[in-house]
């Protein structure tokens, strides 16, 4: 019986030494596959008033069925598939990172993608088969109205 505690406790010992870093699942997640925008909405108060639009019911048809991947290096593209937008190039580069403990998935030359140049976003849902970004962009219309921050949220199902 001792020997079996004992066999028990060096095992248990063993598994506490082992580390999971919790960033290389999110490494691990994006990496395998190809992604697609599946929900995209922007939310800015107006006059006191939280508007949300629903962008991704406005994308048109040509765009529906672009898709990004993530690569090992941490490079990613975005593809256009079988339905161009004009001249819309087949695939458009960006860099990717992801930071804080899986918490923030940093894109950048994404312009194409999310609308931005650089990004830090909140992972706020990630599983092998979907994952959901939050970030926030200031914008300023006019110089003598306030800027208007836009909180913007995307998701991305694996096919």
């Amino acid at each position: 019986m001792k020997k079996l505690l004992l066999f028990v406790a060096i095992l248990l010992s063993f598994a506490s030494c082992t580390k999971t870093n919790t960033a290389d699942v999110a490494n691990d997640v994006l990496r395998n596959g190809k992604w697609k925008i599946t929900a995209y909405t922007a939310k800015y108060n107006y006059l006191g008033t939280d508007i949300v639009t629903d962008i991704y019911a406005s994308f048109p048809n040509c765009k529906s069925d672009d898709y990004i991947t993530f690569s090992d290096a941490f490079n990613g593209a975005q593809f256009t598939s079988t339905k161009k937008c004009g001249a819309e190039s087949d695939q458009l580069p960006f860099q990717w990172s992801v930071k804080n403990n899986n918490k923030t998935l940093v894109l950048n030359n994404a312009t194409y993608t999310i609308g931005q140049e650089y990004i830090e976003a909140t992972i706020t849902k990630i599983s092998s088969l979907t994952f959901t970004i939050s970030y926030s962009q200031t914008i300023q219309t006019s110089p003598s109205i306030a800027p208007t921050v836009y909180y913007y949220t995307q998701t991305f199902t694996k096919f």
